[in-house]
């Protein structure tokens, strides 16, 4: 989960992850001094006018996300089970909520949408509109 929240990433995303896919579905290069995370999106693999176009790029701007990226380098996660994502917050929650908080994370520190969607992998900045404009609604647990 921790992964997913601090870079967006959907459930099938995480699993591509492993170490044994690195090349193939991910990798980690720098720019301007920046560690950036390239994901193969591969929900919609085979729909770009370009190979690189298919690589979602986003960059570590916190250092949460340096530490999600040494997780991923050891390899050592493995995608949440939605029961137990459901069992820490609530029945409404499931294993698409780290792209919410990341999206909320990425508001909440005044990256603009149009990054956010880009980092999300969305075709366009409608689509992150339409799931995420409203977060006054979001669920949030006791606590936080």
């Amino acid at each position: 989960m921790f992964i997913s929240l601090w870079f967006g990433l959907r459930p099938l995303e995480v699993d591509n992850l492993k170490k044994d896919n690195k090349g193939i579905n991910w990798k980690i290069t720098t720019q301007n001094k920046i560690k950036v995370l390239h994901v193969l999106q591969t929900k919609i693999e085979g729909n770009f006018e370009n190979e690189e176009d298919a690589w979602k790029k986003i960059p570590a701007l916190f250092e949460e996300q340096l530490e999600a990226l040494e997780l991923i380098k050891k390899g050592k996660f493995k995608r949440p089970l939605c029961k137990t994502i459901q069992r820490y917050f609530t029945e409404k929650h499931n294993t698409y909520a780290g792209r919410k908080g990341f999206e909320r994370i990425m508001k909440d520190n005044n990256i603009s949408m149009e990054f956010t969607s880009r980092y999300l992998g969305h075709s366009n900045i409608n689509t992150t509109f339409k799931i995420y404009a409203d977060t006054s609604k979001a669920d949030i647990p006791n606590g936080f």
